[in-house]
């Protein structure tokens, strides 16, 4: 009897280290608009350069960094936080998945 006590709680403890990755999947991720700030944030300095080597005129500079300045605030707003699981739903999924897998398997022991 005490095996079997043993096995449930290793079958147990092993269910939950294998549900803990595919939970955490599952959170909600931001919206993919920071990743463009650094695009702008180069593009900023490229007229700054060009600017300063002559190749476009001071207003051509002055209305392209506006451009820029612009798509940059825009893409910015666009970034959502991410919103984590809730604690209760992450150890209802836990503690479903450690039932599924222990039950399973004495329910396939007891079949054979």
């Amino acid at each position: 009897m005490t095996l079997w006590i043993v096995l449930t709680v290793m079958c147990s403890a092993a269910a939950v280290l294998m549900a803990i990755p595919l939970i955490r999947r599952f959170e909600a991720r931001g919206v993919g608009g920071g990743r463009d700030a650094g695009v702008y944030w180069d593009q900023l300095k490229e007229v700054e350069c060009d600017r300063e080597a002559g190749l476009i005129g001071a207003a051509e500079a002055e209305l392209a960094r506006v451009e820029i300045e612009r798509r940059l605030l825009a893409s910015e707003r666009q970034v959502v936080p991410p919103r984590p699981v809730s604690p209760a739903w992450r150890t209802a999924a836990l503690v479903a998945t450690t039932g599924f897998v222990v039950l399973g398997a004495v329910n396939l022991y007891a079949v054979n």
